[in-house]
Formats: C-alpha cells, structure tokens, sequence
C-alpha cells in the first residue's frame, strides 16, 4: 500500500505486515512476527523519522529481537521505544527502502482482533504523517477463538453452509427431522439482514429476529430485537443479503461473545 503525503517528505511507502515466524526453533501457536518495510518515493528523509505501529490486541513485543535491530551487527534503526501497546521506531534518515523484523507474543487471548494503525512522520513535524491500518492473517490461530470471560473455543471449526429454500431436499419435514432429531438443535430463528459490514477478518451482520421457533441458551431472544453474527471472511460459499430472511438452527455449545449492543455468535 501507499500513502499520499501532502508535505515537503513528499511520498513514503509504509508495508506493516505480518507473518508466522519462521526460526529454528519451535515458536507457540501465538507467537508471530512483523514485517515493518519504509522508504521513500523521491528523496532521502532530511531529518529523523519515526513509525508508530499500533500493536493488535493482547500481543506484547520481543525485546530481544527489538534490542537486535538497534545494536546488532546490522543495525536496522536507531532508536525503539515502547509505551503501553505501541511500539516507535525511530530512523535518523532513510536512504532506501529499509525492512526490519520483530516477534509479538500472544499474552492474552482476544476474541475478535481489531484492526491496528501503523503511521510514519517526521519526528520535528509530526503533521506531515501517512498511515495505514492491518490486521491479523485470516487463517492465524491467534485470531479464530471466540471467548467468553476466560473461556475460549477455538472458530476453525466448519463453516455454515446456505440450503435453497425452495430445493426439493428442504421439504418442511426434512427441516423438522433435522431440527428435532439428527442432529438436536438448541434453537431455531427466523431473522432477517439489516446491515454487514467487515473489517478484513470477519463479516458482521446486524440481523432482526422476526420469529423464534426455539429459545437455545439466549434468555433475551425474542421477536423484534436484534442479534450480531460474525461470520468469517475465510468462510467462502456463505453471503446473507441485505433485507433477505433466513431460517438458521444450531446448537448451544458454540460460545458467545457480549458486548453492550447485544450479544454475538457465529
């Protein structure tokens, strides 16, 4: 991605990405790295430049490997700081494209990753900025957790899957069989799509109850409220259109996740 400055540093290229760390020694599903590249599109920087990335929930940094890209024998940038969940890495003058590395241990398990910031800007001049929002893999195991308190379940179990209406194999008796029978089903709602939206690891749906046929565990469920569902993007076949009704049916052992709007499940 690049980011269009409208200052005398003219144009920078900022590339905040992350990968699953690749070492010689086994790392933890949680432990991951970043892959911080900058540089400039025209000309060298005339002063000290500094990057300010946002780290994503419940990660905390590698020391180690932070200390390596200041004093090691390459050294990558001149100067690091970090403060709350904010890593600065500071640049005395960019005469390339220059791409450092650091680890981030997952300390704290997060239900759903947010999104994340990464902005570049002249240290004397912190107006003249370009930014850039990330986020986690869409496969990472870091990310696929739904929690509840400090219970999590892992969410890479399969996905949901879309049955036509009006096939011949979803008669109104093969829905009864399925709800009542093979396999038990904990609740059953009728709903329809009001708004999606998506924040490149998940899709939110914000769906009204328009009928239940059954409770499940949710003592708050009834006609004309609203429900969350998080669906994610790695999920492919599975689209709810806006205004359409949907009849959907599962079972009580997927955990939710509340928030003051409502409660989320997947």
């Amino acid at each position: 991605q690049k980011c269009e400055l409208m200052s005398s540093i003219e144009w920078f290229d900022l590339r905040s990405r992350r990968k699953r760390q690749i070492s010689e020694e086994p790392k933890k599903e949680s432990s991951l790295i970043y892959t911080v590249c900058v540089g400039m599109k025209k000309k060298n920087s005339v002063g000290m430049v500094m990057v300010d990335i946002s780290l994503l929930s419940g990660l905390i940094p590698n020391i180690k490997d932070l200390e390596h890209n200041v004093k090691g024998s390459e050294k990558y940038n001149d100067h690091y700081e970090i403060h709350h969940n904010k890593v600065y890495l500071y640049f005395a003058k960019i005469t390339e494209t220059e791409c450092l590395q650091f680890g981030a241990d997952q300390v704290v398990p997060m239900g759903l990753v947010q999104p994340a910031s990464a902005v570049i800007y002249d240290y004397y001049s912190p107006e003249k900025r370009c930014g850039i929002f990330y986020t986690a893999p869409q496969k990472s195991p870091m990310i696929s957790k739904l929690c509840d308190g400090d219970v999590c379940k892992c969410a890479e179990g399969g996905c949901p899957k879309l049955k036509v209406t009006f096939s011949k194999d979803i008669e109104s008796k093969t829905r009864s069989r399925y709800a009542c029978y093979s396999p038990t089903v904990d609740y059953v709602y009728v709903i329809k799509i009001l708004n999606s939206s998506s924040d490149e690891v998940f899709m939110h749906y914000t769906a009204l109850i328009t009928d239940v046929l059954q409770t499940g565990m949710d003592s708050g469920i009834k006609e004309d409220v609203t429900r969350q569902m998080i669906l994610r993007l790695s999920c492919d076949g599975l689209e709810l259109n806006i205004e359409a009704q949907y009849l959907i049916m599962g079972q009580n052992n997927a955990i939710s996740v509340r928030n003051n709007d409502g409660q989320h499940f997947r």
